[in-house]
């Protein structure tokens, strides 16, 4: 069964569609004469007493291509399925398509046309509201642009240079706009919930619904301005049993928002430890729904842990309580082992003292 788009407001919408086929005509590829597109489907079978039709048509000729192997031709076949179904309000279903397509795509080689199903994938992701899958996707298209760049040399005599060059400047100037709406959409998904008026939607004096708000909120909406980065990374550092200990923990923080994310300021720099982070950047923080967590994530601890990376969440009801960034690298008896520092031990964190795993970092826009 498809799962239909779900909605919710929005300043803008994500790249519509239309910038996803356009960046299918830049390139070189012509479909098949039997090859259902998107702009046939538009001129003829648009109507919604076809849509049963269509979705036969789209089987059979994938069936038909795939019998003759003929991998270039069959991702352009799952890639125009897949814009068909998002015409249809099914973004979910065709980025699964367009997954499809990609796979086919990059068994032929075809590496432009990789970058763009991955792209489409993050695209349909996005409009399906899975926002941090939709943002690693999109990091795995802007991955390819170098990779392409570099096939320009070797296709300067040929005219799918041009198409290649084009493809790129145009996907690192949507990719470009797309970080900043992403960025805009996760930081509202993060801030508290509305306080509803008594009485609103039947629920009154008796429902169990929670009005309380810290006492000191920031009044903040929008975030500040910076740009999508990877997560970092590092190299493992093997478990050991060191002699730090974490002291008697700070007050957690108390989740006001649907999903209990919260997003918090990195306040200093080491540079021999996380050193793509810097102080001023953003981490997205999922608090602590879970206590099995995987190698290498980064873990906010409500803890003093002398010249580690401290951070301050954005909003909090007390700005005295300590908080500090380190890398999970594996379970203790009790809580977790936390890194720290590049050059020393784990440190033993208690479970009632892990405040959280860091789902996305923003680097500030320095000057």
């Amino acid at each position: 069964m498809s799962t239909p788009t779900a909605s919710y407001p929005r300043a803008t919408q994500p790249p519509a569609i239309e910038a996803v086929a356009e960046l299918l005509d830049l390139l070189y590829l012509r479909p098949l004469p039997n090859l259902l597109t998107l702009s046939l489907y538009d001129r003829r079978y648009a109507q919604p007493e076809h849509k049963r039709a269509v979705a036969f048509i789209l089987e059979q000729t994938r069936r038909q291509i795939m019998a003759g192997r003929d991998y270039p031709q069959l991702g352009l076949c799952y890639f125009h399925t897949g814009l068909i179904h998002r015409r249809w309000g099914r973004a979910l279903d065709a980025a699964h398509f367009f997954n499809d397509a990609r796979l086919y795509w990059n068994l032929a080689g075809q590496l432009p046309y990789v970058c763009l199903a991955q792209f489409a994938q993050a695209a349909a992701q996005h409009e399906g509201l899975l926002l941090e899958t939709a943002l690693l996707s999109y990091e795995k298209a802007q991955q390819y642009l170098p990779r392409l760049k570099q096939l320009l040399n070797y296709r300067s005599q040929q005219r799918e240079a041009v198409q290649i060059k084009a493809f790129c400047s145009q996907m690192s100037t949507l990719l470009a706009d797309i970080y900043q709406q992403l960025r805009r959409e996760l930081w509202q998904l993060s801030m508290p919930m509305p306080t509803p008026p008594p009485g609103a939607s039947g629920m009154g004096s008796s429902s169990s619904f929670s009005t309380s708000r810290p006492t000191a909120v920031a009044h903040q909406t929008e975030p500040p301005q910076v740009h999508a980065d990877l997560q970092p990374t590092t190299r493992p550092v093997p478990m050991d049993s060191g002699t730090d200990t974490v002291p008697e923990p700070q007050p957690m923080l108390t989740p006001d928002s649907a999903n209990n994310r919260r997003w918090f300021q990195l306040i200093n720099h080491n540079a021999n430890f996380l050193p793509t982070l810097h102080a001023g950047d953003m981490v997205l923080v999922q608090l602590a729904s879970r206590h099995h967590f995987r190698h290498d994530d980064l873990l906010i601890t409500a803890s003093e842990i002398p010249e580690a990376i401290c951070v301050r969440p954005q909003i909090s009801g007390n700005v005295s309580d300590s908080y500090c960034l380190g890398k999970f690298v594996g379970p203790a008896q009790a809580g977790a082992w936390v890194l720290f520092h590049h050059d020393r031990s784990p440190t033993a964190v208690p479970p009632e003292a892990i405040v959280g795993h860091v789902v996305t970092t923003w680097r500030t826009i320095h000057s």
